[in-house]
Order: structure tokens, then C-alpha cells, then sequence
């Protein structure tokens, strides 16, 4: 069954391992735009070398190409639901060339009236490591929870919703390139828009390696210890949140 859901994707013809996966989600949504993927290699990129060193002098670290091009990917689609929008209150469901939908009906039939309680909404984050707060917790079919997350552990760009003037508030937000785009603690103001997230996921990635982070075998191992203590960090403090 279609969700009239407006969606939009970052997908380049060059990810050819990707293009069925893309194709059969475009069949899933009644309104599905595709925005093309930059790529650095295949794209000029203005200015980009003064970018990744300004980054660097920033905060300490250079940014890659890579992410650069993920953030100016994201930006576009950004300034897009800012034109296409006819309200503020309408949301729009953004994925990436390698989401993957786990529960298709629970985001069908959940969208309008989660949408209707958050600015941005994640249907997945971090690899399912996103925390919500106990206090802002609403338990919906049973196992999944949505409510306010911990900032600090939304993180990823694969599956989120957003309305106009969340869109408006990240562009500006973004406007300075200092750090990836998926580090949302860096520029976002809880304060300022209602912030949510899911949990269990709906919306995950292909486990399939990124275009974005080449991550080695060692690197992924000592990631996996050090996210398995911060998980239980993180669980202590949203559960007395």
C-alpha cells in the first residue's frame, strides 16, 4: 500500500549496488523525490579544499570531502521542503540511498500524528542507539517507544522528518560547515524545536559499509567496546531523565 507521505532521497546513479533498493522505496510513497548524491570525486565542489581547512581550524578536526558533500547534499533538500511547502506544519520524510523501512505500516499509519507532536522526528538514529527520556516517554503498539531523545545520542541522517520551519532553523543553523551535519548536538537547540525519536527503529541503514566513512575492521571492532559502555552510560542517564 503507497503512504502519502512526501519524501525525498539522496541517491546518486553512481551507487549502482543501491538502485533497486532506491527503486523499490519509490514505490512505497506517493510523492518521492529523488535529490542527487555529491560526490566529490565526480563534482566540483567550490572552495571545498578553504572549507575542510577552516573546519580544522574550527575545531581541531578537518572535515573529509565526503562529509562536506553529505552536509551540502542535505542542505538541498533542505532549502527544497522550505520552496515545496505550503504550511508550517507539514512534515517531510527524508532517507538516504541506503535506508532501510523495517516496519513500513507503522510509519504509514504513525507519520501525521507523531508529526503533529514534534519539529524533527527521527524514525532511527545512531544504529538504534538513541535514547529517550523516561519522563517524555509515550509507548505506542506495544514496543516502541517515541519521545524527547538525549542530544547527544541522536546521530545519523537515514531516515528523519521535518517541517518548514525546521528546515529553515538547520539551514541557518548549518550555514558555517564546521562539523557533519549527522552530529545534531552541535547545532541544535532543544529548546527551540520539539525534538523526538523512536525506539525500537523504524527507519535503519543496509549493514553494507558507508560512502561516506571508510571504516576499518580494527576501527569498527574498538567503535563497537566503546559505544557497548556509552550505551550503558547513556541508558542510566535517560532512564533519571
Amino acid at each position: 500500500m503507497v503512504a502519502a507521505i512526501n519524501t525525498y532521497i539522496l541517491y546518486s546513479p553512481l551507487e549502482k549496488d543501491r538502485t533497486v533498493r532506491v527503486e523499490a522505496m519509490r514505490q512505497q510513497f506517493k510523492q518521492f523525490t529523488i535529490s542527487e548524491s555529491i560526490y566529490p570525486s565526480n563534482t566540483h565542489i567550490p572552495f571545498l579544499k578553504a572549507i575542510i581547512e577552516k573546519s580544522k581550524e574550527r575545531t581541531g578536526k578537518a572535515l573529509m570531502a565526503t562529509e562536506v558533500a553529505c552536509l551540502l547534499g542535505h542542505r538541498r533538500i533542505l532549502r527544497q521542503i522550505v520552496k515545496e511547502a505550503t504550511n508550517n506544519e507539514e512534515h517531510f520524510l527524508v532517507l538516504e540511498s541506503d535506508s532501510k523501512i523495517l516496519n513500513f505500516e507503522l510509519l504509514k499509519n504513525h507519520f501525521e500524528p507523531i508529526s503533529k507532536q514534534y519539529d524533527f522526528f527521527f524514525w532511527g538514529a545512531w544504529e538504534g542507539n538513541a535514547k529517550v527520556k523516561r519522563s517524555k516517554g509515550q509507548v505506542i503498539e506495544g514496543k516502541y517507544t517515541i519521545g524527547e531523545p538525549l542530544l547527544h545520542t541522536i546521530y545519523c541522517t537515514y531516515g528523519y522528518s521535518l517541517n518548514k520551519p525546521t528546515a529553515q532553523y538547520l539551514l541557518k543553523q548549518s550555514r558555517i560547515i564546521t562539523t557533519p551535519f549527522d552530529i545534531f548536538k552541535q547545532f541544535i537547540d532543544p529548546r527551540k524545536i520539539r525534538l523526538g525519536t523512536i525506539t525500537k527503529e523504524i527507519i535503519t541503514t543496509w549493514d553494507e559499509g558507508s560512502y561516506i566513512r571508510n571504516d576499518k575492521f580494527f576501527k569498527r571492532s574498538k567503535k563497537a567496546v566503546f559505544i557497548f559502555f556509552l550505551n550503558i552510560k547513556n541508558t542510566i542517564q535517560a532512564y533519571f531523565s
